[in-house]
């Protein structure tokens, strides 16, 4: 569910929020009972709430349904889930089941491209396949919540839209400094 409410928003708005969601929305069945209208005003900090909401309540309807309430751990099953995509399958199975996942977004991406250097051809790297390769092969096997934690807080401290390179610990073997911040 937090993968969901994080979807289109600041992660910082979630972190303010979450303990007051999470405690209202225990299990599927207290979802469930919860009134639509209810639920979207819970979820109103995070943005698109009432499309959040309507998802979250399906998907809390097929869990009940088809899992007994359990989040699968499964990639298939997953993906089969409504709402659910590739960057929600990878972030259950690493985080929730403790499988050795690459949690690839937008700004994993930009760390991986800049760090390595690498030029994806897809106008959405996220979609490159051989980019989502070369990020899964980068996972320490049985680190993967270490890893894809460090790759995100990274990306949210030093690695931002505009980054920090001159703070940041990695910038010798960076291919991003040292082509195109180094001489400036």
């Amino acid at each position: 569910m937090v993968e969901i409410l994080l979807q289109k928003t600041n992660a910082g708005k979630v972190a303010n929020f979450i303990t007051k969601v999470l405690s209202k929305l225990k299990t599927p069945e207290n979802t469930l009972k919860m009134p639509i209208e209810e639920l979207e005003k819970l979820l109103k900090p995070f943005g698109m709430y009432k499309v959040k909401a309507a998802r979250i309540k399906k998907l809390a309807d097929v869990i009940l349904k088809n899992y007994s309430g359990r989040i699968p751990c499964s990639e298939k099953e997953l993906l089969s889930l409504p709402g659910v995509g590739r960057y929600i399958s990878d972030a259950v199975l690493c985080f929730s089941c403790g499988k050795d996942k690459a949690v690839v977004d937008v700004n994993t991406i930009r760390v991986i491209t800049r760090y390595f250097g690498i030029k994806s051809s897809y106008s959405r790297p996220r979609n490159d396949p051989n980019l989502y390769k070369f990020i899964q092969g980068l996972v320490p096997k049985g680190k993967c919540k270490e890893f894809n934690w460090g790759l995100i807080d990274f990306s949210a401290k030093v690695c931002k839209l505009k980054p920090k390179c001159f703070m940041c610990s990695l910038k010798k073997n960076c291919m991003f400094f040292n082509s195109v911040l180094r001489n400036q």
